[in-house]
């Protein structure tokens, strides 16, 4: 009985070591394995915030340049438009001086239909057309526009042989025109007049909202 008692309790004891060593060692294991996934966490944690810091580096490095070659580009913009919208300025003032011109031309033909106010209305005329062909580029379409209709409505009118473009190009400025010929010119402009006198005093708004910065 003793040998057999004995034999039990080994038994026992030999079930309760193996019992406890396979706990134990399913301990350890487990761990191993969270130490082992909490060192490759840590370490991938840290690689991560290299690369995340590079790329921050790397991406305000970019920001920088990028941010460099707006500036420039922004600045070249500037002088672009500061020169264009200087040279257009000073192109609006000098056809605002000629229609200024022109309109006296035209008020003194109106008022006084002879040889000499004809003459000198046609040659206004045709310097403000001709104008108007030189610096197109720098004028607004809406106002080019607008403004070679009147002026084409004047120069485009033909009397018998004559037109205003033919007498404004003739050589002898005293040349005297068959009867009725001015009163039929000036009678057929009436609108012509009221438009060109439109767009004059709407170039005038333009330019004084431009000074005054509005």
């Amino acid at each position: 009985m003793r040998w057999m008692e004995w034999l039990k309790l080994f038994g026992l004891t030999t079930i309760s070591s193996v019992s406890l060593l396979t706990i134990l060692g399913f301990t350890v294991k487990k761990w191993f394995i969270v130490r082992i996934t909490e060192s490759v966490k840590h370490e991938y944690g840290r690689e991560l915030e290299k690369y995340k810091d590079t790329l921050r580096k790397e991406t305000d490095t970019e920001l920088t340049k990028l941010n460099g070659k707006v500036e420039i580009e922004v600045e070249k913009a500037k002088l672009k438009h500061s020169f264009y919208s200087e040279k257009q300025f000073e192109l609006y003032n000098e056809l605002w001086l000629n229609l200024c011109q022109l309109k006296s031309a035209m008020d003194k033909l109106w008022d006084d239909g002879n040889s000499t106010n004809l003459w000198d209305f046609q040659e206004k005329l045709i310097a403000a057309r001709d104008m108007l062909i030189q610096k197109a580029i720098l004028i607004e379409p809406s106002h080019y526009n607008e403004l070679r209709e009147v002026i084409n409505e004047f120069i485009n009118y033909q009397n018998g042989e004559d037109s205003l473009i033919k007498i404004g190009q003739a050589q002898e400025k005293g040349k005297i025109f068959p009867d009725g010929h001015i009163e039929r010119l000036i009678t057929h402009h009436i609108d012509s007049r009221t438009k060109l006198i439109l767009y004059i005093e709407k170039m005038r708004n333009c330019l004084q909202n431009q000074i005054c910065g509005n």
